[in-house]
Parts: structure tokens; C-alpha cells; sequence
């Protein structure tokens, strides 16, 4: 069984960056930009590569997701020794 480190990538944004919102207020459901991140760990983790040219969801800016590019390849690097 693989496990894919999105709690991980979570928690690394909310220590660091806590204005960036992942969660809808009921706490256990993701934001669109919670999603995003999921998949960005996602393409990560099975391409073992940075997601670069990967297209940026609406309402997030393009410093903010190339902060959550970088969390997410870090995350999987760490995660998977790469």
C-alpha cells in the first residue's frame, strides 16, 4: 500500500503559512485550494518530479502556487528519500 503524504504538505502550510485556507470550517473537508494541493502531492509522489506547467485553479495567485508547488515536491522529497 502506498501512502501519499498529503497530511504532511497540510500541516507544513498551516505552521508556515496559516493565511493560506485548506479547510472549509467543519475542519475535515479541503478548499479548492486544500484540493490543489492533494493533487499537486499527488503528481508529486507518482511522477517524482516537481509539478512544473501544471495549469493554477482559479482564485489561486501565482506566488501562492508556486509556494504550494514547492511544499508539495518538498513534502514527497523528504517523504520518499528522493
Amino acid at each position: 500500500m502506498k501512502i501519499v503524504p498529503v497530511g504532511s504538505a497540510f500541516q507544513e502550510v498551516r505552521n508556515a503559512r496559516p493565511d493560506l485556507i485548506l479547510n472549509v470550517k467543519d475542519g475535515s473537508h479541503a478548499t479548492d485550494t486544500g484540493k490543489w494541493l492533494r493533487d499537486l502531492v499527488t503528481y508529486c509522489y507518482f511522477l517524482e518530479k516537481l509539478p512544473i506547467g501544471v495549469g493554477i485553479p482559479e482564485g489561486v495567485s501565482e506566488s501562492n502556487a508556486d509556494y504550494l508547488k514547492n511544499i508539495a515536491w518538498e513534502t514527497v522529497k523528504e517523504w520518499k528519500d528522493l
